[in-house]
């Protein structure tokens, strides 16, 4: 499990590491995500500078999450 920490700079573009992988994404909110990540966006390529990913969930449905919304991140058993 990866606890993301937002304002490391070591953790730079840590979740590519996560791409066509199984996961599971914990919120701040409480929210948990399951599913595959189908995209990965790199800091440059988005309007807030801030990697993120598409989570492809088990219905289907494509989630974008920005780096600032996951609190933690896991491969999925």
């Amino acid at each position: 499990m990866l606890k993301l920490r937002h304002k490391e700079k070591r953790s730079v573009n840590m979740l590519k590491i996560f791409y066509g992988r199984a996961v599971s994404i914990f919120c701040p909110d409480g929210e948990v995500y399951f599913g595959i990540v189908d995209d990965y966006f790199y800091p440059e390529d988005t309007e807030n500078n801030e990697e993120s990913i598409v989570l492809k969930r088990y219905n289907n449905d494509l989630i974008e999450f920005r780096r600032s919304d996951i609190s933690k991140i896991s491969m999925a058993c």
